[in-house]
């Protein structure tokens, strides 16, 4: 366990600041984990590219399969509010060159956050995911299932946010903050992860406060799977985490105070 001792930080409360104004922001990370390292822009798709992938995506046999499916467990599609984004990826990642990645949402009757992505390379459908992350009352991720189609079967993947963050992170994220908000000195945080991760969590601040939370942050994970072929729900419980984290204090902290509130760093 490493414990970092941050000296003259004086932490206040902020409203969270609309996050998501950026239309493209380029990406820097070769220390980030896994995949994350090999993104080097992501952009928004506009109205007109969504509205061109939406139907030929909402035809895809593995779509309507995973529809099927999330709507039989009360989760409801909200097609209008669909998202998209280029993902570029570096040359020496498994799948150089732009990804397309099209968010499906569904709305909940719970806090579950609930979308299907679908990443598009060369005008062809190449990875179909649904991802339902469960949270909280206070929004803060509990675990994340991640459904995939194979054959005629639906495989589930799941994964506790107590195994990626560690038991109690939400009780030791929110006593962090609220020491960092009430004492300018001294301030002891306790970090439990790599460098490697603190990287990862500063360049997912960032997008999320470039381009805006929701499952589209799951985009990124998607595209990081489908770069480096590992799977992406540990990034996925990150970036909800750091969601969390938008949610609570806003963009006006930058990235590394905001990574170290959250154990990253």
């Amino acid at each position: 366990m490493i414990i970092l001792v941050i000296g003259m930080i004086l932490v206040t409360p902020v409203l969270a600041c609309p996050a998501g104004t950026k239309t493209q922001i380029s990406v820097n990370c070769p220390n980030c984990s896994n995949g994350l390292k090999y993104i080097t822009t992501i952009a928004k798709l506009d109205s007109n590219e969504i509205n061109n992938y939406l139907p030929v995506v909402s035809k895809d046999a593995r779509v309507e399969k995973l529809t099927k499916e999330l709507t039989s467990r009360g989760y409801k599609l909200n097609t209008k509010d669909t998202t998209g984004m280029n993902v570029t990826l570096a040359n020496d990642s498994l799948l150089p060159g732009v990804i397309k990645e099209l968010i499906i949402p569904f709305t909940s009757t719970d806090n579950s956050q609930v979308g299907i992505l679908a990443g598009i390379k060369d005008n062809k459908i190449i990875k179909v995911q649904a991802i339902i992350t469960h949270r909280d009352e206070d929004l803060f991720p509990t675990s994340v299932d991640a459904l995939t189609v194979k054959g005629n079967n639906i495989e589930t993947e799941t994964v506790t946010t107590d195994s990626v963050l560690g038991v109690g992170a939400k009780d030791r994220i929110n006593s962090a903050f609220t020491i960092a908000s009430t004492s300018p000195l001294g301030n002891v945080i306790k970090a439990t992860t790599s460098s490697v991760t603190c990287s990862g969590c500063m360049a997912l601040w960032d997008w999320a406060c470039a381009i805006g939370c929701g499952v589209g942050m799951y985009g990124l994970c998607l595209a990081a799977g489908l770069a480096s072929g590992i799977g992406g729900l540990a990034c996925v419980v990150v970036a909800s985490a750091v969601c969390y984290g938008v949610g609570q204090w806003g963009c006006g902290m930058d990235d590394y105070t905001s990574c170290v509130l959250l154990g990253y760093c």
